[in-house]
């Protein structure tokens, strides 16, 4: 497993840089209008491209042949890759909640419920994205990429007129928001399942 998340790594390697640039700019954003959903937003799209961009570079090399020949299970590939994916947001949720305590405590309620709404819209994202990579492989998802990216901007739109137009009140916005985020681990671990049967059924 630890080989198969290093391989992961090292294929996202080239773009790190501009990633990194990435979310310089919208952490700054961030911390200037006192909100993190624009650094929020930027995350659902970084959960989205990078787990892809590393597909890519295995599609490309032809390395889940290869791995598989070498003793690697199917299952064992497929759950790398979740648990990649994970890894990858996981720095992405410690800079929200340092933005969360270093700005003012009077928006920190609206910042929390943006965290953990956008939390669970990674990981919704995610969840649809990785089975459909393994069924169709990267070139065909790239369309369904761009609709997800469609989708989580429209959640933006849609979440700042919630909080900031006052339509929902802060308790049953906090309800919704962990609704997503329960909604989101599920759907992981569905969508995982779901996954590891595409791939056993797969001709490689």
């Amino acid at each position: 497993m630890k080989g198969l998340l290093l391989k992961n790594f090292k294929n996202i390697l080239p773009t790190i840089a501009y990633y990194a640039f990435f979310m310089l700019v919208f952490y700054v954003v961030a911390i200037l209008s006192e909100n993190i959903v624009m650094f929020t937003s930027v995350s659902v799209v970084l959960a989205i491209s990078v787990p892809t961009s590393a597909y890519v570079m295995d599609e490309k090399d032809n390395w889940d042949k290869f791995v598989l020949a070498a003793g690697v299970t199917r299952g064992q590939l497929v759950r790398s890759r979740y648990l990649f994916a994970v890894l990858c947001l996981i720095p992405l949720w410690i800079l929200s909640l340092v933005l969360i305590f270093i700005l003012p405590s009077g928006v920190r309620a609206e910042n929390v419920i943006i965290f953990l709404l956008f939390d669970g819209v990674e990981l919704i994202m995610t969840s649809l994205l990785l089975p459909l990579e393994h069924k169709y492989g990267a070139d065909k998802s790239r369309i369904v990429l761009l609709l997800l990216v469609v989708i989580a901007v429209f959640a933006c739109v849609m979440l700042g007129t919630l909080l900031h137009e006052k339509i929902m009140s802060i308790g049953m916005t906090v309800w919704l928001a962990a609704g997503v985020l329960l909604a989101g681990i599920a759907a992981m671990c569905a969508s995982m399942a779901i996954t590891v049967k595409i791939c056993a059924k797969k001709d490689y």
